[in-house]
């Protein structure tokens, strides 16, 4: 479900972890405004939680089909990022962790029409 990787130690020597955590329509929590109002209160803290909200937590309910990962700091801070994206949220943490976002460098790099 979730992929480590830790080869990206030598491009960002500021993260120890770097995890991608999938969508898991697996976790059935009823309706989908239930399912966000258990996510937004979950803390991610567990491989089953960091799950729970990447698939139900609002704040991602735009990045179905863009990679969402969990980076850990060598402070040993954790973060949600969001790559590739040109849409952005008005959350700022999900699960207890900031939320960052890495726009779509071909679109950030776009010039305007």
């Amino acid at each position: 479900m979730a992929g480590t990787s830790n080869a990206e130690s030598d491009v960002e020597p500021w993260f120890q972890e770097t995890r991608l955590i999938l969508p898991n329509e697996n976790i059935f929590l009823g309706p989908p405004e239930r399912a966000a109002s258990i996510a937004i209160l979950q803390a991610a803290d567990t491989p089953q939680n960091e799950a729970l909200v990447r698939t139900y937590h609002p704040a991602f309910a735009y990045t179905h089909d863009i990679d969402v990962y969990i980076k850990r700091e060598k402070t040993g801070r954790r973060i949600w990022v969001i790559t590739c994206t040109t849409t952005c949220c008005d959350w700022t943490h999900a699960g207890g962790l900031e939320i960052h976002h890495i726009p779509d460098r071909q679109f950030f790099y776009e010039l305007p029409t």
